[in-house]
């Protein structure tokens, strides 16, 4: 649903971009508390896939704590399978 979702959000935007002459980009809010590392992953990759330049984390600490999420953050930015 992220990829979905993001591709959607993303054409709207870039629409306005045109029409209003400039560059707003898309990054969605990522809940990372509650998420399993695989969900995170799963997630994240999604909203790239879908035309998001970046993504924001809500509650951050929440990935920083926990190693598995932090290693799912790092294979999906370093482009890792």
């Amino acid at each position: 649903w992220a990829e979905t979702y993001t591709r959607w959000l993303v054409q709207r935007v870039e629409a306005l971009n045109e029409r209003r002459g400039r560059r707003v980009e898309v990054w969605p809010i990522v809940e990372a508390e509650g998420a399993t590392a695989e969900e995170l992953e799963a997630v994240l990759r999604g909203a790239l896939a879908g035309g998001a330049s970046g993504v924001q984390f809500f509650a951050l600490p929440h990935v920083a704590a926990d190693p598995q999420k932090l290693a799912a953050v790092r294979r999906v930015y370093r482009g890792g399978a």
